[in-house]
């Protein structure tokens, strides 16, 4: 698979910004899909049939819907423009219970501090007066 393949695979599975998602999606790192992309390393099979069995759903669950079947299952990756469904965002909580919950680990995390220096001197115990490593 050549990086031009991938990225047009790419784009067409998770939209323009699709670098980030296909890493996710696949369990790579983005600094390997970069390496892919520049061609510094060849893109291994097991990604090229990956890619193959993903674009083969994306196809069947675009066809189920313009055949006027069944609702495809909602796509992992979206386009950043498009809104969420509507009621795919309420929370689960009522916001009062979560403001309430949010105060009462916040005092609990309070409760657990300990005296010592701040946060800028905390390691000054590994530096002389010259300021050099002991």
């Amino acid at each position: 698979m050549t990086p031009d393949d991938l990225a047009a695979k790419g784009r067409a599975l998770c939209g323009a910004r699709w670098q980030t998602a296909l890493a996710a999606e696949l369990g790579v790192a983005d600094r390997t899909m970069r390496r892919w992309l520049a061609g510094d390393s060849p893109v291994p099979e097991a990604v090229e049939a990956t890619l193959r069995a993903m674009l083969k759903r994306r196809h069947d669950e675009l066809g189920d819907l313009s055949a006027g079947g069944v609702r495809a299952p909602q796509a992992e990756f979206r386009d950043e423009a498009t809104p969420p469904e509507s009621g795919a965002s309420t929370p689960k909580h009522d916001p009062v219970e979560r403001l309430r919950l949010i105060q009462e680990i916040s005092a609990a995390a309070r409760a657990k501090v300990l005296p010592g220096p701040d946060a800028a001197h905390a390691a000054d115990f590994l530096y002389d007066e010259d300021g050099l490593p002991n």
